[in-house]
């Protein structure tokens, strides 16, 4: 938990695009059934966040310029 704590400004700052993009996805190409609402209401976020935290970590270590003024870090 403690290094996930690292990438929480980042997943704030990625997760808004990427949940609309996926919703709208989902609204347009699932049946819309309670069930499928109910596990995209369930499985959506998980994906958001894990995919936030994958591009934090490509990012931190092949662009860690980028990703500092991304994430505010004054050290460029």
């Amino acid at each position: 938990l403690l290094w996930l704590s690292g990438f929480s400004y980042s997943i704030y700052v990625f997760h808004g695009n990427s949940l609309g993009y996926l919703k709208l996805i989902c609204l347009k190409t699932l049946p819309q059934t309670p069930f499928s609402q109910l596990m995209q209401y369930i499985c959506l976020p998980i994906i958001v966040i894990i995919c936030c935290i994958l591009l934090s970590v490509f990012l931190k270590k092949y662009f860690p310029r980028t990703y500092g003024v991304i994430t505010g870090n004054r050290k460029i």
